[in-house]
């Protein structure tokens, strides 16, 4: 597994949620861990701009899929927050196609969270989205953002 989603201070196999600003401070700054923090923190545009760091270097493939993937789902987020229909819809859209690529292809890739769960509640923030429309995105139960698990 990359580096890129390796925490000294995080070995064991069960799951977590990362949200404590000493596990950030202890992961170098363009960390995966660092970005889950911050989506978890909800602050999605911050999380997009550490994802970018750690994307961008990589060769096609599981792993630049996945990043990308949750990536795009976190700037879905940000576009719900400034209630931005169309960005919400084609940035939800676009991530959900990424990281279920990365869980049918993994050419070998185990991805550091528990995927299958999140994308199921990416697929239920889309559809309510969809279902809110432009004029209604401020309605959008806030219980609808999922937290990321990491392994």
């Amino acid at each position: 597994m990359s580096s890129l989603f390796s925490s000294e201070s995080s070995e064991s196999s069960s799951e977590s949620v990362v949200s404590s600003p000493a596990a950030v401070e202890a992961a170098p700054a363009a960390s995966f861990e660092a970005a889950v923090h911050l989506f978890n923190q909800r602050q999605f545009f911050e999380c997009h701009e550490v994802l970018e760091e750690l994307w961008r270097p990589l060769a096609k493939g599981p792993e630049k899929w996945f990043l990308q993937g949750v990536l795009q789902v976190a700037v879905g987020f940000h576009h719900l927050e400034q209630e931005n229909y169309t960005g919400a819809k084609n940035l939800f859209t676009a991530g959900v196609e990424k990281l279920e690529v990365t869980l049918t292809n993994r050419k070998g890739f185990v991805p550091p969270m528990d995927l299958p769960p999140f994308l199921l509640s990416v697929h239920a923030a889309l559809e309510t989205v969809l279902v809110l429309g432009p004029d209604c995105l401020g309605e959008f139960p806030e219980a609808l953002i999922p937290q990321i698990q990491i392994r």
